[in-house]
């Protein structure tokens, strides 16, 4: 699967972790009102890089990932659920029936995402709000891990002793530029994470008019325990005449609004 040999380089580690530190939540959160976030991982100054794109708005997360391999994308929204677009498979599922073609693509994606906003909150005293001109980002982790929050409950383990250094610069958009130092069996390894946050209006690049035909989709749902045995039951029953995006944008409208609880932007 493209998207799998993509991740191999940089896939980190999750833990149950609670969120009562400021540097186990509150620093990604600081950062984490973007519309539009690049971060480019690679493990040399010069290497070989892979490039996560990000566009978020109220209702929809695209991420592009970019590398020598190729592009992959991921498109979520909310209340129908993810496509993914060149990852070997295609046509609908349900997000159960799914999970054999991705895993955990989505919560790895986001990882991504987050580990970059972590490292610029923890490295820098300024926020979006705050900043301006350039700042250094700096930053000195000793003892134990350092667990990141990606969705309640759900933490990224850095492993310690790590260090950041690097800079974060307000130009149109705020560029920032990050050496990470982290110990991965008891070895030092480097990690070079750079890109921009933007919060700005912004198109994510998908048009209504985009055929489905290319996307793995998979159809989010809730379990009905009326029976005592739960049973997962789409959102979506009938995919047969579903066959642009902007069909799907359509149902999500109808779907939140009769869903108590919709799935919120993840970050």
């Amino acid at each position: 699967m493209r998207i799998i040999l993509i991740l191999t380089l940089f896939t980190s580690s999750f833990a149950q972790a609670n969120c009562e530190e400021k540097s186990s939540c509150d620093y990604t959160k600081e950062w984490s009102g973007f519309t539009r976030f690049v971060a480019t991982y690679s493990a040399t100054r010069n290497g070989d890089k892979t490039e996560f794109e990000y566009f978020q708005t109220e209702n929809e997360l695209v991420v592009n990932v970019s590398s020598g391999k190729g592009i992959t994308t991921l498109f979520s929204i909310n209340g129908v659920g993810t496509l993914y677009k060149n990852i070997g498979f295609t046509g609908f599922k349900t997000s159960q029936e799914c999970y054999s073609d991705v895993g955990d693509t989505y919560a790895i994606l986001q990882g991504y995402a987050v580990r970059a906003l972590y490292f610029i909150g923890v490295g820098s005293e300024v926020t979006p709000e705050t900043i301006d001109g350039k700042h250094n980002i700096q930053y000195k982790h000793k003892k134990g891990d350092s667990r990141v929050q990606i969705n309640p409950g759900d933490h990224m383990s850095i492993g310690s002793p790590w260090s950041l250094s690097g800079s974060l610069e307000k130009k149109e958009d705020i560029a920032y530029d990050i050496h990470h130092k982290h110990t991965v069996k008891k070895k030092l390894e480097d990690l070079f994470v750079s890109g921009l946050w933007s919060n700005k209006p912004v198109n994510n690049g998908i048009a209504d008019d985009a055929t489905l035909n290319d996307w793995l989709i998979c159809i989010d749902g809730k379990y009905n325990y009326e029976d005592k045995e739960p049973k997962f039951e789409p959102y979506i029953a009938d995919t047969s005449k579903l066959k642009m995006v902007g069909q799907l944008r359509a149902l999500s409208r109808a779907i939140t609004e009769n869903v108590k609880e919709p799935t919120s932007p993840p970050f």
